[in-house]
């Protein structure tokens, strides 16, 4: 690639991979950790589409709804600058951070334009391979199991991913810690997909990637680095649904040939070629699959949430009182979604709170319910406060 004084200093490297985050930013924990035990040259990208508690608005953002990207030639970078109005990203903090260069993806294009951007991005930069990453395995699915419940992003990337031409594997890790799909359609879909290659994790670099960024709102990619570091059991995430496991399993990577998961997936077939959002979501609603749009248009947000300033005696047996029985641990989000603390201001002051109380005995995002109920018994005042 010759020079150009257009493309930044860290661009200037022949042999890049490109990594995309496959269900939305969090991922981006997962691949940036990877690629430091790949010891690689990287790129990565990421659609901008955070959950309605973070951001009301409905669908992911298009070029219009975000301000502050860097232009980078035709291309955009989110900067520490970027913001979207009337919501939240963590993305221009993990940019700010980690110094990493982090490509938009307009999800709104449909599969046709995000495939017309990776191809632009493999094409200028040189990039040898991309790897679409997925935390938890939801990426895998064949569109029918039941607990699949965010399948819209997911299936966009693969198709654009297949779309584009480019050289590409999906790449699978902390395997079902998003609880969307069981062990046993996971472990059936592994099977059915015969992995390309498989990679453990490294403890010290799951641990360096943790301390990093364990501010980042993401559950699955920080249980996955704290699996990968020995923090091991079941942990209650979600009213409703079964507790995930952490343990030495999170740590492996499987990647997987895309082509397979594409034509595994179900749902690909039905989106491809489509040059907006709207169209990927009434694709997916056709198949039969629960639309994200609707869900978010059900949110209620103006909806109250409450802003603890302390937990009480009383707090903590509602929690346990609601607690899944089989768990061993649970999810600062699931703490929050019993308490009320449902909004990014809730959690935050819940996550403040649960720090200062518990201190090193509380690694975000999750807690051990036996530290836990140690610590209610001889910390926490045994009146409700606001």
């Amino acid at each position: 690639m010759a020079v150009d004084d257009r493309h930044p200093t860290f661009l200037l490297i022949m042999n890049i991979s490109l990594y995309i985050a496959s269900g939305g930013s969090g991922d981006l924990i997962s691949a940036i950790a990877l690629s430091e035990a790949r010891n690689d040259s990287a790129l990565f990208s990421s659609v901008v589409w955070e959950r309605a508690s973070l951001d009301p608005h409905v669908g992911p953002r298009g070029m219009n709804d975000i301000f502050g990207l860097a232009k980078e030639s035709e291309r955009r970078l989110i900067s520490g600058k970027s913001f979207i109005p009337g919501g939240w990203s963590p993305l221009p903090q993990l940019v700010e951070e980690t110094g990493i260069p982090v490509f938009y993806l307009d999800a709104t294009l449909g599969s046709t334009g995000v495939a017309r951007q990776i191809s632009d991005l493999c094409i200028a930069y040189s990039i040898d391979v991309v790897y679409l990453v997925d935390t938890g395995g939801d990426v895998i699915a064949s569109g029918r199991e039941p607990g699949l419940r965010s399948p819209a992003i997911d299936t966009l990337l693969l198709a654009a991913c297949v779309e584009s031409g480019m050289p590409s594997l999906v790449t699978v890790i902390g395997s079902g810690l998003d609880g969307e799909l069981t062990s046993t359609e996971l472990a059936s879909a592994k099977k059915e997909l015969a992995p390309y290659s498989e990679e453990l994790l490294p403890d010290h670099i799951a641990g360096r990637t943790y301390s990093k960024l364990s501010w980042f709102p993401s559950e699955a990619s920080l249980m996955t680095l704290l699996a990968v570091g020995g923090v091991h059991g079941a942990v209650d995430i979600k009213s409703g649904i079964d507790p995930v496991r952490l343990d030495e399993k999170c740590a492996i990577a499987t990647n997987y040939r895309t082509n397979k998961v594409a034509a595994r997936n179900r749902m690909v077939d039905s989106i491809r070629g489509s040059k907006n959002f709207i169209d990927v979501d009434s694709a997916l609603v056709r198949f039969g699959c629960t639309s994200e749009l609707s869900k978010e248009r059900k949110y209620d947000i103006n909806r109250k949430s409450r802003l603890i300033k302390t937990i009480s005696k009383l707090d903590a047996e509602a929690i346990f009182d609601s607690v899944n029985t089989s768990a061993t641990h649970i999810s600062l989000r699931r703490i929050g979604e019993i308490l009320g603390a449902n909004k990014k201001s809730g959690l935050d002051s819940l996550d403040k709170i649960l720090r200062s109380v518990l201190e090193n005995d509380y690694l975000k995002p999750i807690l051990h319910l036996d530290t836990f109920r140690h610590m209610s018994k001889n910390c926490f005042s045994g009146e409700e406060k606001e």
